[in-house]
C-alpha cells in the first residue's frame, strides 16, 4: 500500500494523526502517517500519554525506560518502535485534542510504533493465547518492573507469570504442570534439559543472584560486612524472617548451623513457606529479612542493609528455557528474545542481579 503524504489530518510533530484507535486511563493511540523526510511512506501508531500522567517525573522516567527497552527488541512477534520522546518547548506539538476534549499541551510523552491493522491490541490479545511463565522470585523486579511492561506494550501477548521458588516450580513440573517458559536455577535446569521437559537448545543463562540482609526502610542498617558482624546482627535481632522452601532459606538454615548460632536464631525466627521475606519486615513482624538481594528489593518499604559477607556468600545462577510442549511457542520465543537482549541485561543489573548475558 502506498501512503499519501498529503497533510489531510491534524499534526503531531512529523506525524499526521488520522484517527483515534484506542485509549485508556493514561494514553491515547492514533493511526497516523509518518511524514518524516527520511522515513519510508507508511502508517504508524502514535501513543500519546495524557497530560495528567506525563507531568509526573516518576511516570515520565518509567516511560522513557520502557521505550528504551522496547526499541532494542528485534523479533517478528514484537512491533518495531520508530520513535519516542517527550514534548516540550523544543519538542513536537499538536493541534489535535484528545478524546473528551482534553487538550494535549506541552509536557507529555509519546511512542511511535508499527501500525498493526485488525483492531485494538486488547481485542487482539483476547484472540491470542497468553504466554505463561513459571519464574523464580529473584527476577521479580527485573521482569515485573521493566521487561513485562515493555513486552506487553510491543507484542500481541499477555504474560501470565507464576512466581515461585525453584523448589516449588520443580514440584509443580513433576506433578505434570506446564507453561511456555521456565526460569530456574541452573542445577534444576540441568535436570529439565536432561529429561527433555524443556528444549535444551533454547536454554539461556540469564543472571547471578546473591544473598543479602533486608531491614525496614528508614531503620538503622546493621553491620553485616564481616562474618563476626553478621553473626552479631542475627543473634541481636528481635526476629529473623527467612523462607523454608526457597533456596535462600535452605542455605541459611545450614549456614547458621555451621556458624553455631542456630538455636538463638531459630528461637525467634519467622519462617515462611514461600514468598518474599521482606514483607515480614515491612509489616513489623521481623526486623531482619534473609533472601536474594533482588527479592528484597522487590518489596516496598524494605531497604537492603548489605550482602552476606564474601566468606559465607552463595551465588545462584538463573537460566531460562522453553518447554518442549509449550502451548504458545511463538510467544515463548518472543519472550526469550527479550530475556536475552541487551535491554534485559540492564534490567537485571537495576534489579539487584549480575547479568550473565554475553553482551552485558
Amino acid at each position: 500500500m502506498t501512503v499519501d503524504r498529503a497533510r489531510t489530518g491534524r499534526r503531531f510533530g512529523p506525524y499526521e494523526l488520522l484517527e483515534a484507535i484506542g485509549h485508556g486511563g493514561s494514553a491515547v493511540v492514533y493511526r497516523a502517517r509518518d511524514l518524516r523526510p527520511d522515513a519510508p511512506a507508511r502508517e504508524v501508531a502514535v501513543k500519546l500519554i495524557a497530560t495528567s500522567f506525563a507531568a509526573a517525573p516518576e511516570f515520565r522516567a518509567r516511560f522513557r525506560q520502557e521505550a528504551a527497552l522496547v526499541r532494542r527488541l528485534r523479533h517478528r512477534h514484537v512491533l518495531a518502535v520508530f520513535d519516542s520522546g517527550e514534548s516540550g518547548p523544543d519538542g513536537p506539538g499538536t493541534d489535535m485534542p484528545a478524546p473528551d476534549g482534553q487538550e494535549l499541551a506541552t509536557g507529555y510523552a509519546y511512542l511511535v510504533t508499527e501500525y498493526c491493522a485488525g483492531g485494538a491490541l486488547d481485542v487482539a490479545m483476547r484472540r491470542t493465547r497468553s504466554t505463561r511463565e513459571r519464574c523464580r522470585l529473584a527476577l521479580e523486579v527485573a521482569v515485573n518492573r521493566w521487561l513485562k511492561p515493555a513486552f506487553e506494550a510491543a507484542s500481541p501477548y499477555r504474560l501470565e507469570i507464576d512466581w515461585r521458588p525453584t523448589t516449588a516450580i520443580m514440584k509443580s513440573i513433576a506433578e505434570g504442570r506446564r507453561a511456555d517458559v521456565v526460569i530456574a536455577i541452573d542445577g534444576s535446569m540441568d535436570k529439565l534439559c536432561a529429561d527433555r521437559i524443556v528444549r535444551p537448545e533454547t536454554r539461556v543463562c540469564l543472571a547471578d543472584s546473591i544473598l543479602g540482609v533486608g531491614v525496614r526502610e528508614g531503620a538503622p542498617k546493621p553491620d553485616v560486612s564481616t562474618v563476626e558482624a553478621f553473626k552479631r546482627t542475627l543473634v541481636a535481632a528481635r526476629a529473623v524472617a527467612y523462607s523454608r522452601a526457597g533456596a535462600s532459606g535452605i542455605y541459611f538454615t545450614g549456614l547458621i548451623e555451621r556458624l553455631g548460632i542456630a538455636a538463638e536464631v531459630k528461637a525467634r525466627a519467622v519462617a515462611i513457606p514461600m514468598g518474599f521475606t521482606g514483607e515480614k519486615v515491612a509489616s513489623g513482624e521481623a526486623d531482619i529479612a534473609i533472601q536474594q538481594v533482588s527479592e528484597l528489593m522487590s518489596v516496598p518499604g524494605v531497604a537492603v542493609a548489605g550482602p552476606f559477607p564474601p566468606e559465607v556468600q552463595t551465588v545462584s545462577t538463573f537460566d531460562a528455557a522453553i518447554f518442549a510442549d509449550a502451548a504458545n511457542p511463538d510467544g515463548a520465543a518472543a519472550f526469550m528474545a527479550l530475556l536475552a537482549s541487551p535491554a534485559a541485561a540492564k534490567a537485571y543489573g537495576d534489579g539487584g542481579l549480575v547479568s550473565r548475558l554475553s553482551h552485558s
